[in-house]
């Protein structure tokens, strides 16, 4: 089907391709960066326009301008080297950072594990204190309340290291 023209003159199929190309190679007000398919399309286009190659004797001082720019604008992009210096620099420190995190962990773990033992030992000196045969004296009652009292620190001490343990 042909679009509809006021001319008699049916239209030219190449106008129609250019006309295609134009409206495909319009953008949104995206904030996101020209895609590999756009820059490809815009370099295409200025092939088929015939002014991508060095001869711009045609064109006039701002047209050459404005190739000069779209050409350069569609370069692939170089990184600039300051910018990976810095990027270096921040993830070099950022690993020290996640060393020194990982080492106090791991001390602080060690120190929780070197606690819960003693706590066992206490509390298995103190069980076997309680077993033997003159336990049953004045003193041993103030005993039993320090036992009870230590076996309820021992309890929230492992609940601690047990929740920093799921933690890590």
């Amino acid at each position: 089907m042909h679009p509809l023209s006021p001319s008699p003159i049916p239209l030219d199929s190449s106008h129609n391709h250019a006309d295609a190309t134009i409206t495909s190679m319009e953008r949104t007000d995206s904030p996101e960066p020209i895609t590999d398919e756009e820059v490809a399309l815009c370099r295409s286009r200025l092939d088929e326009l015939g002014i991508s190659n060095e001869d711009h004797s045609n064109l006039n001082s701002r047209e050459k301008e404005l190739v000069h720019m779209i050409l350069r604008l569609t370069e692939p992009s170089r990184p600039n080297a300051a910018q990976l210096v810095q990027q270096a620099t921040i993830i070099s420190e950022l690993t020290t950072q996640r060393d020194f995190l990982i080492q106090k962990a791991d001390e602080e773990r060690a120190r929780w594990h070197s606690e819960k033992d003693s706590w066992e030992r206490s509390a298995e000196a103190l069980i076997s204190q309680r077993h033997r045969k003159d336990y049953y004296n004045p003193r041993n009652e103030d005993m039993e309340r320090i036992i009870s009292m230590l076996r309820a620190e021992n309890a929230d001490l492992r609940q601690k290291v047990h929740s920093i343990l799921l933690t890590q």
